[in-house]
């Protein structure tokens, strides 16, 4: 695995690997195979999120999901197509692409400072998904989950300034409600299997929304200039072929 754990990335011309280690990406697909990965990573979670109603007899209703990023919208469909009533709570403007697909989905969207904090929802849910890498947001979603409520960690924590914790209010939270937090990270091959079937009934039940995950393709050697502010929503890099 390369360029995750601070080791550098790196592009090959001839790459030799064991048959096992590799999934085959359908032709369908070829055109968001990019997107194969993040999904792998909802599926992760999802697979969490299933071992834990097994253990609690849970019957999940309804789940929010923290971030309308190119995660955040993937996790958001993929909990809609699991039938949950689903909101997203995120900075985007509503008029931005990734609250459009997620409110395209039947999700309900709120937007942080309009809508105001998010205990000021009124709501609790049964799952939540932390997609945005913020830490305090992740903590304060705590007391927000339901009896037997599970919290997964997919967004990767931003380096931030120090903030007091009220760690034992928090803890007793998690131990009363009888409640999980797992973090998410390096998908199996069952992943990426699973993320293949996912977003091709995406594809079916939501025509055109994968598609416009990919918002901005650039050729490799734009990549040292990228000014990630001006994506729209996920960017891509076109290394060669298609």
């Amino acid at each position: 695995e390369r360029g995750i754990g601070l080791a550098d990335g790196f592009l090959t011309e001839y790459i030799v690997e064991e048959e096992r280690y590799l999934v085959p990406v359908p032709e369908q697909l070829a055109d968001v195979g990019v997107l194969i990965e993040p999904q792998s990573i909802v599926e992760k979670a999802i697979t969490a999120i299933h071992a834990h109603n097994a253990r609690t007899g849970h019957r999940p209703r309804t789940a929010l999901v923290l971030g309308a990023g190119p995660l955040g919208v993937l996790a958001a469909l993929t909990l809609r197509l699991l039938g949950l009533a689903t909101d997203v709570y995120s900075m985007e403007e509503r008029d931005r692409q990734g609250p459009q697909l997620v409110a395209e989905a039947g999700c309900g969207y709120h937007q942080a400072g309009a809508a105001g904090p998010l205990d000021g929802l009124g709501k609790t849910w049964d799952i939540i998904m932390e997609c945005t890498g913020a830490s305090r947001l992740a903590l304060d979603s705590i007391g927000l989950l339901s009896y037997n409520g599970i919290l997964t960690i997919i967004g990767v924590p931003a380096p931030a300034e120090p903030f007091p914790v009220p760690a034992a209010q928090l803890l007793r939270r998690v131990m009363a409600g009888n409640l999980s937090i797992a973090g998410i990270v390096n998908s199996s091959r069952n992943d990426f299997e699973q993320a293949i079937a996912r977003l091709t009934r995406m594809r079916t039940q939501y025509p055109n929304a994968i598609e416009r995950i990919v918002t901005d393709i650039y050729p490799l050697e734009a990549v040292p200039e990228l000014d990630f502010a001006r994506v729209s929503l996920k960017a891509a890099v076109r290394v060669a072929g298609r």
